[in-house]
């Protein structure tokens, strides 16, 4: 280990710091003051008490975790992270003050956020939101080069989220009605189970080539485009068959589990009209 302190008073003195990660997680800091000004490695003040990220290292060239704390704000923290960036489990009701760029993936799931403003514009990793009061992704990263995971929120729209996605897309357990808004390409699966209201999912990406719909019996609109096959995963009794006697889909491959087909060749007209 190449560094040492003490805590007083829910506050680090007596410190001695000499390069590589520095952990001051579960020492049951209020403050951190006396922290170093610079962290060449991962800096984790996770499980902590703080209230606020005044007095954190001005620069973090590794993972910056500030999970399980009691943060009203992100206002303090450095404005780049060479890492992942962590402030899952907080009460959080915005992102205003954090990083403008993340390296890693960036977490703030289990929050109190209502709002994305204030997000970095760029995740070269996973972003994940989950379990928080969103409404809509305004305000989310313009680039994700991982998965994006905005379930188990209050979802109505998704509008803002990315146009692109370098992984999975996960907006289950939402409220959605339409997938309306959602990225015109995932290089992964798509899920969007748990939308009991969800009705129209033809803005499906059409190079998406499975979709979890798990719970999602109103379905009635189905993707027009599919580049190569679409495997429906968990629909109901009701759903299969609708997909079983769309028009236009021809079905490759069914179990007790999935059904997957394929656009059948048809005029371009018909599509529009479907």
């Amino acid at each position: 280990m190449s560094y040492s302190f003490e805590v007083k008073d829910g506050k680090i003195i007596n410190l001695k710091y000499d390069g590589g990660n520095f952990y001051c997680f579960d020492d049951q800091l209020t403050s951190l003051e006396g922290c170093p000004e610079k962290v060449e490695g991962y800096f984790n003040c996770s499980k902590n008490q703080l209230t606020s990220l005044k007095g954190c290292p001005k620069k973090v060239e590794g993972r910056f975790n500030c999970s399980d704390n009691q943060l009203t704000s992100l206002e303090g923290c450095p404005k780049e992270i060479k890492g992942a960036f962590d402030c899952f489990g907080n009460q959080l009701t915005n992102l205003e003050g954090c990083p403008e760029k993340v390296e890693g993936y960036f977490n703030c799931s289990d929050n109190q956020l209502t709002s994305l403003k204030g997000c970095p514009k760029e995740v070269k990793g996973d972003f994940s939101c989950w379990e928080n009061y969103l409404t809509n992704l305004e305000g989310c990263p313009e680039k994700v080069d991982g998965e994006f995971d905005c379930s188990q929120n209050q979802l109505t729209s998704l509008e803002g989220c990315p146009k692109e996605i370098k992984g999975a897309f996960d907006c289950s357990h939402n409220q959605l009605t339409s997938l309306e808004g959602c990225p015109e390409k995932i290089d992964e699966y798509f899920d969007c189970a748990n939308n009991s209201l969800l009705v129209d999912i033809s803005d499906l990406p059409s190079n998406c080539q499975k979709i979890e719909i798990e719970d999602c019996p109103k379905i009635t609109k189905f993707p027009k485009q599919i580049d190569n096959t679409l495997k429906f995963c968990f629909p109901t009794k009701l759903v299969r068959r609708r997909i079983k006697k769309h028009p236009f889909y021809e079905v490759v491959n069914e179990d007790k589990f999935s059904i997957t087909v394929r656009l059948k060749t048809i005029g371009e007209k018909l599509l529009d009209d479907l």
